[in-house]
């Protein structure tokens, strides 16, 4: 299904910038795995993702919109958002595949990259629901074209913050700038994007690896990464303030 943004783009055309120009047309994913809340429904879950992530694009409208040239056009076609469900439980899959990478392509959003970028949607989201409730996987998959990996993270929280405000009643409001292209202008308005055709050579050249941190070690890291701007920083940040 597609989800679109809950209010329409503020505007019709944005300009890429120099690195969005010669980036390759290809997806980046990232998946994030959640321990389920006792007592939710995966209907409920299901509905919250769907409308909170709708919420989220109205302020992340570019990845809503397609790719036209050397510019985005925000046409709110929307984002690509899949469900699929398994009777294998969260904590059995993580306990029993730590090594093995090759089942996480099984949570990607299937898109079949065509040779005309322009039809690609820049977001596309499958969540994965674990038997038994046990857990949610929920893939997130942005073309690298407009995203690198800090603007990833910066759309993933605020759908995040969104989602739990739906649960405490809080009110989100974080509007972005997308102000790249007035920091690398464009050097002429043609140009030849990128071929995708060329990224393809490089596969099984790739290593794929998961890196497993104790609680111990975690604790640690978060106690070296406590500042004065991050008094109690996460998991996630320890971990990355650390690679």
């Amino acid at each position: 299904m597609v989800i679109k943004p809950a209010s329409p783009a503020p505007r019709d055309l944005l300009q890429l910038s120099t690195v969005d120009v010669y980036s390759p047309p290809k997806y980046v994913s990232t998946i994030f795995f959640y321990k389920s809340v006792f007592g939710e429904s995966l209907e409920i879950i299901s509905e919250r993702l769907k409308t909170s992530l709708s919420e989220t694009l109205s302020r992340f409208y570019p990845l809503a919109g397609r790719i036209e040239g050397d510019k985005i056009i925000c046409n709110d076609e929307g984002a690509f958002f899949t469900e699929a469900r398994t009777y294998l439980l969260l904590q059995n899959f993580l306990k029993n595949n730590p090594h093995n990478t090759n089942s996480l392509p099984e949570f990607l959003p299937t898109v079949t990259p065509g040779e005309y970028a322009g039809t690609w949607p820049f977001l596309s989201v499958k969540v994965n629901f674990f038997g038994s409730r046990s857990g949610v996987a929920v893939t997130v998959s942005i073309s690298h074209k407009i995203c690198d990996a800090a603007s990833v993270l910066t759309f993933v929280s605020d759908w995040a913050a969104t989602a739990k405000a739906h649960e405490s009643n809080d009110v989100v409001m974080n509007i972005p700038t997308f102000a790249s292209t007035t920091i690398y202008p464009p050097h002429h308005s043609s140009f030849q994007s990128s071929s995708v055709g060329g990224l393809y050579p490089f596969r099984g050249k790739c290593a794929t690896n998961r890196f497993f941190f104790k609680s111990s070690k975690i604790a640690k890291l978060k106690r070296r990464a406590t500042s004065e701007t991050v008094l109690v920083p996460t998991r996630v940040e320890a971990i990355s303030d650390s690679t």
